[in-house]
Formats: structure tokens, sequence, C-alpha cells
């Protein structure tokens, strides 16, 4: 029983880490897009 639990908790932690790993990865990339795009603006407006 307690494998069966372990087994079970160490899944759930798993799959819980790949989905903060995910939602992490989108976070840095729509951040760093709009970092991308608000250099690019500024730049147009210098130049």
């Amino acid at each position: 029983m307690t494998l069966k639990r372990d087994k079970k908790r160490e899944i759930v932690r798993k799959q819980l880490m790949e989905k903060e790993q995910e939602t992490t990865h989108s976070l840095v990339s729509k951040f760093s897009k709009e970092m991308i795009n608000l250099i690019q603006a500024k730049e147009r407006e210098v130049l």
C-alpha cells in the first residue's frame, strides 16, 4: 500500500512540476515578447 501511495504522490508531484514549468515558460515568453516590442518602439522613437 505504501509503495502505491508513494508512487501516486511522485506522479502527482511530477505533474504539478511540469504544469508549473509550462506556466513559467509561457510567462517568460510573453514578457520577453513585450520587452522586445518595447525596445523596438523606443528604437523607432530615437531614429
